[in-house]
């Protein structure tokens, strides 16, 4: 994924932004890289720039079938002396972004997918016979976003927006011992969430005015499945918790030139949040 991606970093912010050709062309990339024990990564990039519309299409997959296992002292859950337990991973992911207009006057889209199924590695250092043990596998693992982001010009200055609306949905299986083959129980996960930035950049003098508004809203939907010693669901439709939270932050800074290398900036911030649902955890005041 990060063959499709570039980065930029201001103010303490790290921004991704989605690589694309800056001049008219088509530029296509393969990658494969393997490694042992039994891990391999292949991605391909396709980056085209028709003199109207640009665009970048990027899929790549990965898989590992566990992590080498350093000379440690781990009494439990540890059968494979080569590889740590539970430690499998194979992704997927696929980002597309299709852009046109100019500096100045930009508009453009951005699609992305990842699935994977992956395991965590138990707590080898507790005794499963007088302890609770963490064997869990996550089964199913998918976030997908779409963005729609945009740049004007104005008489005040550039203005850069962006809005986006992304879907995560995660299943969360608890075993019963380092056989994995008995459900003892599993979350349902799925998060959806909505959010936007605004921000104005203006010269003044030899430096720059910024101001940046920026909202995140999330909802939390969770559902708990319990199973019995065969592995059968005790309710086939337990109820769903629901916790939602929201995030307001708006900012101010000038940065200015001060001589002989230094630069002197000023900055405001404010930032509020709001949790309307808790699910079955007490309300919290703003």
């Amino acid at each position: 994924m990060l063959g499709a991606l570039r980065h930029e970093c201001a103010a303490g912010v790290l921004s991704l932004r989605s690589r694309l050709l800056a001049h008219p062309g088509r530029l296509t990339e393969l990658s494969m890289w393997g490694g042992a024990p039994a891990s391999v990564q292949a991605s391909a990039v396709h980056l085209a720039h028709t003199g109207r519309f640009a665009y970048t299409v990027g899929l790549g997959y990965a898989y590992r079938r566990g992590l080498p296992l350093p000379n440690a002292d781990l009494p439990y859950s540890q059968p494979d002396p080569d590889l740590r337990t539970n430690t499998d991973r194979k992704l997927f992911h696929l980002l597309s972004r299709v852009q046109t207009g100019q500096a100045g006057r930009r508009i453009g889209v951005t699609l992305f997918h990842l699935q994977g199924v992956q395991g965590v590695a138990p707590e080898s250092h507790l005794n499963p016979l007088v302890s609770s043990v963490r064997y869990w596998r996550y089964p199913l693992q998918q976030h997908t976003l779409a963005i729609l982001s945009g740049e004007r010009a104005t008489p005040f200055g550039l203005l850069e927006g962006a809005f986006w609306v992304g879907l995560f949905r995660q299943h969360i299986d608890q075993y019963r011992d380092v056989r994995y083959e008995t459900r003892e129980a599993r979350e349902k996960d799925e998060d959806w969430t909505v959010g936007g930035r605004l921000v104005g950049r203006r010269s003044v003098g030899d430096g720059q005015a910024r101001l940046a508004l920026n909202w995140v809203g999330s909802r939390h939907g969770q559902r708990d499945f319990e199973y019995d010693e065969a592995g059968r669901p005790e309710a086939v439709h337990p109820p769903t918790l629901y916790y939602q939270q929201h995030l307001l932050s708006v900012g101010g800074e000038l940065v200015q030139p001060l001589g002989v290398g230094l630069e002197g900036s000023a900055g405001f911030s404010y930032d509020a949040m709001l949790t309307p649902e808790t699910g079955d955890k007490p309300p919290r005041d703003p």
